[in-house]
């Protein structure tokens, strides 16, 4: 039995691949989330000097934009695969989509604030919908290049580095990034700095394409099926969301949401918190440091820990560990020591789920496929992916909302209650949000593990 563990958590893949599909994938990925997550809505009140209102207006309705553009991206990728493979060539074509839209987004040009906010939300979604697809087709891709559930993780940390990279890349010279003489303190400064962001999705788009040739053949291209023996139950409609929505991913869906929920409190808010409520603006660059490098080391251990761990069992103990967490942030928050040193152990546990989430979507396609029944696994990818945007759509128009609501407005003064209100935002919700989670994995998430890694092992030898 332990001969049998063993060799089913063997890692196959080398490291130049592994290499290469942490360049190719999530790298470029990670300037995007780090900026837009943490900028974005800064950029609209503060560059773009648009009210606050109609600023949360449009950065909520970018969030929901988020949300149903991961739904279309599984249905992009299952209903319409290119000759090239089913997942490669969408990586690629997102990829120059958003080395376009990325600079355009961020971009000042003079309009009227009316105008101007429908110019940031359009280019904005067209960089959203580009991100998704690029994000569902490199998370399935796992799929066809796994043989174990050794290489998932593997490949799975691979994209959690690709992803961090860039945030530590930003904490240590976004400074000089923005100082740029081109652009420094003007209102395209971000522009600026995306625009050269842009370069890098162009040669990750090309890694990838040609990296993924051997695993995603144009043999698994429906386009080479005739369409008379297609099987109707793999239509990439929306009753192919709705019927992915069954068993296991019930569970795994709603606590995902309140697990993505959390994140969305504190990336809108970050900003603001650094700067008026600890008196630090800088702050928040280099909490984006520290959480970024301890992910990175922290990213490396997990999948040794899945040895003995299931990734249920690390998601339970990740997100009651949070629930804690946000407890002492709500009580201890506001001392800028204490508030760096708690955010850095919730990273540091963070990794655990970082990590093995994006591979239960996998876990229950091959549970499904063991049952005989259809497992579509671009559909199941951008669900999984649609429990982060679920969860941080709702959170980050509460956050966006409630900061219009407690009267901030650039410029204006930012009193000692609205820096309590934030506090609390960041604090209480995620909590309770974070216990959820926990629960409904631990009581009603029924996936056994090993027989997937036995499953996995058997289907490795059958193709071999």
């Amino acid at each position: 039995m332990r001969e049998e563990k063993k060799v089913q958590n063997k890692l196959t893949l080398s490291p130049a691949t592994l290499g290469l599909y942490c360049l190719g994938g999530m790298f470029p990925a990670g300037f995007v989330l780090v900026i837009t997550g943490y900028y974005f809505m800064f950029f609209m009140t503060d560059m773009l000097l648009l009210p606050t209102a109609l600023a949360a207006t449009v950065y909520s309705a970018i969030q929901w934009w988020k949300l149903l553009s991961m739904v279309a991206s599984g249905m992009i990728i299952d209903g319409i695969p290119l000759k090239s493979g089913r997942y490669r060539g969408w990586s690629l074509i997102a990829g120059f989509v958003q080395a376009i839209a990325f600079p355009l987004a961020f971009a000042d040009f003079g309009l009227p604030a009316g105008v101007a906010a429908v110019v940031v939300f359009v280019c904005e979604a067209v960089l959203m919908l580009g991100y998704n697809v690029s994000w569902t087709a490199l998370r399935t891709l796992p799929a066809k290049m796994a043989k174990t559930s050794q290489d998932i993780n593997w490949l799975n940390v691979m994209s959690n580095v690709g992803g961090t990279v860039p945030s530590l890349i930003w904490g240590t010279l976004s400074g000089t990034l923005l100082a740029i003489p081109l652009w420094a303190g003007t209102s395209n400064q971000y522009a600026g700095v995306c625009a050269i962001c842009s370069i890098i999705f162009v040669l990750a788009g090309i890694i990838m394409y040609n990296l993924a040739a051997p695993y995603d053949t144009p043999a698994d291209s429906l386009h080479n099926r005739p369409a008379v023996n297609r099987d109707k139950k793999e239509s990439a409609g929306i009753m192919a969301i709705i019927r992915s929505l069954r068993g296991p991913m019930i569970p795994y869906f709603i606590s995902g949401i309140l697990n993505s929920a959390q994140a969305g409190f504190f990336q809108t808010l970050l900003t603001y918190y650094t700067a008026y409520v600890l008196g630090n603006p800088m702050l928040a660059a280099s909490i984006v440091t520290l959480q970024s490098i301890i992910g990175l080391v922290g990213s490396f251990v997990v999948p040794g820990m899945t040895r003995h761990v299931t990734k249920k069992g690390s998601m339970v103990f990740a997100q009651t560990f949070n629930a804690v967490s946000y407890v002492l942030l709500a009580v201890f928050g506001t001392n800028a020591a204490l508030f760096v040193v708690i955010r850095c152990l919730m990273s540091a546990v963070g990794c655990i789920p970082n990590v093995t989430s994006y591979g239960i979507p996998l876990d229950i396609g091959d549970y499904f496929e063991m049952k005989g029944e259809t497992a579509q696994r671009a559909i199941l990818t951008s669900v999984g992916g649609t429990t982060v945007r679920l969860g941080f759509a709702a959170s980050t128009t509460i956050s966006a909302f409630a900061l219009a609501a407690i009267g901030y407005q650039a410029g204006a003064e930012f009193t000692a209650e609205m820096g309590r209100s934030v506090t609390l935002l960041m604090a209480v919700g995620p909590a309770i949000f974070a216990a959820v989670s926990a629960i409904l994995m631990q009581f009603f998430y029924k996936v056994d593990e090993r027989a997937i890694d036995a499953y996995r092992l058997e289907r490795a030898a059958r193709v071999s």
